[in-house]
């Protein structure tokens, strides 16, 4: 359960940031009779993003994750070339601080005690659970120091408590990791130089925001295919962690839902040993997490 766990999860967020790059570049798109096909070769944006991805690619294959901001920079420079780029022509450096006041401190429990309430407050905190495991337990691994790995889930524990306060989405350990872990990075100064580099990055909005998606696009495609490897790990020649390690890992895109995958997989798994071995053999937190998800998916029937 431990690779279904953590390795299927890490591959099955790479297929979806692959195919969350490939569509927000319009290299893939949907309809036309079929659910997925090529994007629109005739179309410049379609053009500009191909371009950009076959140069990312060669990039890191010569620089490795370091040749990144260099993909960003060629893809901006060839959307403008290309004349696709938006320019308004003026910026404006304040930060966009005036909705933050109504989120800030927001918190209200009037419908905690509603059934819909609880089920969806314990099904994300399930996915974030394991979510930030799987990640952690990757990011923690790739620098040999596993052993570690708790006191990463108590700061992450820590960081969205302190997230919900701020009115922020819930805060997780970020697939992006991997490309400082690839460059030598294996303490904390990485971490507070990137936070650093977020502060400065709130004066120039107004600059990043003229980034085309054709530039970012290429970068989220080569993690996710980083996040790919991790496929090695899997015990594929055991069907019984297989079937649900693999349901995982294609219905998190296929589903466009992280939750979806994640649910499929334990219902997937606990079904298996349940017909194989008996419930003695079931560990009672997959049960429990099991009946969580079959909540959670049958919620459509009773609302």
């Amino acid at each position: 359960m431990r690779r279904l766990d953590h390795d299927g999860l890490t591959v099955g967020l790479g297929l979806f940031l692959i195919l969350i790059g490939l569509e927000a570049a319009g290299i893939v798109s949907g309809g036309g009779g079929a659910l997925l096909h090529i994007g629109d070769l005739g179309e410049r944006n379609v053009q500009v993003a191909f371009l950009s991805l076959f140069v990312a690619i060669l990039l890191f294959l010569k620089m490795g994750p370091s040749s990144f901001l260099w993909t960003i920079g060629f893809g901006v420079g060839l959307s403008a070339l290309m004349g696709t780029l938006e320019w308004t022509g003026s910026f404006s450096l304040s930060p966009f601080f005036e909705s933050f006041g109504t989120v800030f401190g927001n918190i209200s429990f009037a419908e905690s005690a509603s059934p819909l309430f609880l089920v969806a407050v314990g099904v994300l905190t399930l996915v974030l659970l394991i979510e930030n495991i799987s990640l952690i337990q990757n990011q923690t691994r790739a620098i040999d120091k596993e052993k570690d790995a708790p006191k990463g889930l108590v700061a992450q524990g820590l960081s969205t408590m302190a997230g919900a306060m701020f009115g922020s989405s819930p805060t997780v350990s970020t697939v992006e990791v991997a490309a400082g872990i690839s460059v030598g990075a294996r303490g904390g100064i990485a971490s507070f130089v990137t936070s650093g580099l977020y502060v400065v990055s709130l004066l120039l909005l107004p600059l990043f925001a003229i980034i085309p998606v054709t530039a970012i696009a290429p970068v989220l495609i080569i993690i996710g295919m980083m996040m790919f490897q991790n496929v090695k790990h899997l015990p594929l020649d055991n069907w019984e962690h297989a079937f649900p390690a693999i349901l995982v890992i294609i219905m998190i895109p296929f589903t466009y839902s992280i939750v979806d995958g994640i649910g499929l997989g334990f219902i997937a798994y606990t079904m298996i040993v349940l017909f194989k071995k008996g419930y003695r053999s079931l560990s009672p937190v997959v049960g429990v997490l099991t009946v969580l998800f079959l909540v959670f998916f049958s919620l459509p029937v009773w609302l």
